[in-house]
Formats: C-alpha cells, sequence, structure tokens
C-alpha cells in the first residue's frame, strides 16, 4: 500500500475496521466522516476508464473481501463469463492474466466494481457529478457501461470476444511491434506528416500506423516490426522522437493488422443493445460525445483499427467542457500519470484500490508500488 494513500485514508465505515486490517494490514481505518460528494470539488469533472496494460495479480481482491457491492459486480462478472474470471484476477499466474482475452475483462471488471463501491460507499452520482465519461481503447466500453448504455453482462462478453479476436486475428508467421515514442515538444505536427512520408514507401505487406496518441508527449507505433523499426530510427534521426521503447504486448492494437479482429467483432456489436447514454461518452474515434445509441457499434468496429486519440479527448474536455477536475478508476495509474504530468494545475483522484475510496488530493504516482510496468503504457 502507497504510504501517501495509506495517510489519505480518513473514511470508513467503523464496522468494517476489523476487516480492513486483515485484508490490508497496513492501511488505517476509521470512522467515515465525509463522502466524495461533500468534499469541495472543482465541478465539472471528468470521469476516466484505462485500457489494456493496467491488468497486474491481486486486482480487485481487497474491494471483493470487503464490500459486497463490488462483489456482486465480480460474481456477475464471473456468470456471465461462464468462468472464474476472478480466480485469474486475484491469484493469476501472471502469463495468464496477460492474455488479452483475460485482462480486458479483467480491467472492465475491476473498474465497475470499483464504482460500484463508491456509489454504494460515497453517493457518487454520475448524472449529477460528471460532465464527460471516456475509457481509454477497452475502457470506451467500461465508460458506456458506466453511462448506462451497456449492461455489465455485455459489456464483459463483448470484451471477452474482443480480447478473443484480437489473438487470433493476427497473420501466422508475421512479426509485429508495438513500440512506444517519447516526443519532443510540439512535434506531432512533424510526427503525422513523417508518418505519412514512411507509409507511402513501405511495401505491400509492411504496416506502420500511429495507435495512441496518449498526451502531450508520448505516441504509440503499431505495426510489422521491420516498417515499426524504421519509422522509429527516422523520427529520431529527424529529432521528432528522443526515445522509443518497445511494449511487451501480444499484439499490434489500433493498426491495420487488427482489421480481421473488427470483422470478427461487428456481427457482436451489431446484435447488442445498446442504450442510449446517459451522460456524454467521447469516442476515442471521433474525439466528440456520443450521444446517439445508433452510432455505437460503428465506432467501437472502427475503434479497433484507429488510432486511440486520447490526449486530444482530454483537451476536449478541458477547452469545450472546462474540465479540471479528472476521477480516473481502474487498476494502476497509468492515464493518472499522464494527467499530472501535462496538466499539473488540474485535480486528478485515483480510484484503484479500497484506500482511494476517498477524495486524494495532487496523490503521489510511484509506480514501484503496484508493479513494474512501462511508464505511460496503455495498450488495447
Amino acid at each position: 500500500m502507497p504510504p501517501s494513500l495509506g495517510a489519505a485514508v480518513r473514511t470508513m465505515l467503523s464496522a468494517r475496521s476489523a476487516g480492513l486490517a486483515r485484508v490490508v494490514p497496513h492501511t488505517q481505518a476509521v470512522v467515515a466522516s465525509r463522502s466524495l460528494t461533500s468534499c469541495p470539488l472543482r465541478k465539472p469533472m471528468a470521469v476516466l476508464f484505462p485500457g489494456q496494460g493496467s491488468q497486474y495479480v491481486g486486482m480487485a481482491k481487497d474491494i471483493y473481501e470487503l464490500f459486497p457491492a463490488a462483489r456482486a459486480v465480480l460474481d456477475e462478472v464471473d456468470d456471465a463469463l461462464q468462468f472464474k474470471l476472478t480466480d485469474i484476477m486475484f491469484h493469476g499466474p501472471p502469463d495468464t492474466l496477460t492474455l488479452t482475452c483475460h485482462a480486458q475483462p479483467a480491467i472492465l471488471a475491476t473498474s465497475a466494481a470499483l464504482l460500484a463501491v463508491m456509489r454504494e460507499e460515497t453517493g457518487l452520482d454520475l448524472k449529477r457529478d460528471a460532465a464527460y465519461v471516456l475509457g481509454h481503447s477497452l475502457g470506451e466500453y467500461t465508460a458506456l457501461y458506466a453511462a448506462g448504455s451497456l449492461t455489465l453482462s455485455d459489456a464483459v462478453k463483448l470484451v471477452h470476444k474482443r480480447g478473443q479476436a484480437m489473438q487470433q486475428g493476427l497473420p501466422e508467421n508475421v512479426k509485429t511491434s508495438m513500440v512506444a515514442l517519447i516526443m519532443r515538444p510540439r512535434k506531432f505536427e512533424a510526427l503525422s506528416e513523417k508518418l505519412a512520408e514512411i507509409q507511402a514507401s513501405l511495401g505491400p505487406d509492411e504496416v506502420v500506423d500511429l495507435s495512441n496518441v496518449n498526451s502531450s508527449t508520448q505516441a504509440v507505433l503499431s505495426g510489422t516490426h521491420d516498417a515499426v523499426e524504421r519509422a522509429c530510427r527516422a523520427f529520431q534521426t529527424a529529432r521528432i522522437a528522443a526515445r522509443a521503447v518497445e511494449l511487451p504486448v501480444s499484439a499490434p492494437f489500433h493498426c491495420r493488422l487488427m482489421s480481421p479482429a473488427a470483422r470478427a467483432m461487428a456481427p457482436h456489436l451489431a446484435a447488442t443493445n445498446f442504450a442510449t447514454p446517459q451522460l456524454p461518452v467521447i469516442s476515442n474515434v471521433t474525439v466528440l460525445p456520443v450521444t446517439d445509441a445508433s452510432q455505437i457499434p460503428d465506432l467501437l468496429v472502427r475503434q479497433i483499427t484507429s488510432t486511440v486519440r486520447w490526449h486530444p479527448s482530454i483537451q476536449y474536455c478541458r477547452d469545450v467542457g472546462g474540465i479540471h477536475d479528472f476521477l480516473v478508476f481502474g487498476p494502476n495509474r497509468v492515464l493518472g500519470s499522464l494527467l499530472k504530468k501535462d496538466f499539473p494545475n488540474d485535480r486528478v483522484r485515483l480510484v484503484e484500490m479500497f484506500a482511494d475510496m476517498i477524495p486524494v488530493t495532487e496523490p503521489k504516482l510511484k509506480r514501484s508500488q503496484v508493479g513494474a510496468s512501462t511508464p505511460g503504457q496503455e495498450e488495447g
């Protein structure tokens, strides 16, 4: 438990103090004194949900043992999938949890469980308290669930199928790669121009696409290995990128190589009953609020092969909605770290584990406390 979060735990029902001491032994639990909604907020706020790459063994185990609301959500997930995803989430092994077909529903399930606990314990009401909800890649499904557009059962079954489609859709014997670029300041326009030049020079079986725009200084490339490597060298030579970091992923997400996965998901999405979102969900593809349920299946199909325009989505919330208050749900802390680097004066609160069940102002983001991963990594 990160010391900064342990010190921040100031609200908890006294009846659960003993249980907390058993499950989270180094956390101080005290009687609840105020809820999230009674604390001073910079309204309005945006609520964010993470993508693949944020999973870790033990995710959601503490809240499952402590909170009936979390237990109900996670049991419903197991029932919907017809296997014990929670066993993989709580106990691993890591290689099994990291499989895309397990990681994606595990991350959605954890975010949904945390949201249920916050609603139950703090009175959080997204329709009242949030101006926008948005999710990074698979997190968009979580955002649609949170906005009332998807049932939990449909959401978790869809992302399980999505993970299977991404794993199985790649051509055989094709070496692929996904690389994070650490950009020099104000170089995204130059990156787009250079990438177009590189793509025009590629052979028919070569692919390199811009898969993520995660922050003002981080982009991600996906595609065939040699093409991605060549693009990285070109960006560094042109002083567009300072360095490149290969990501340990199972597939090249959000590029044209995912076209078979998009085709496989299309009938499942078309057959799903999406309700009109009860609050605006920002699309990864269009960077605009989705307010019409009929648009959602096509947007989610397109998302599989399109750039996740995360940083522009955050900018939309800030520039159009006047948002400077972000509540980040889900395992791991990558999205919060990206936000704090780009917008140090904005309020970023993280809800990952029991200790985060209250507002945490300006938390210290300690990656060593939650497991090692590439800084800023968000995948599929």
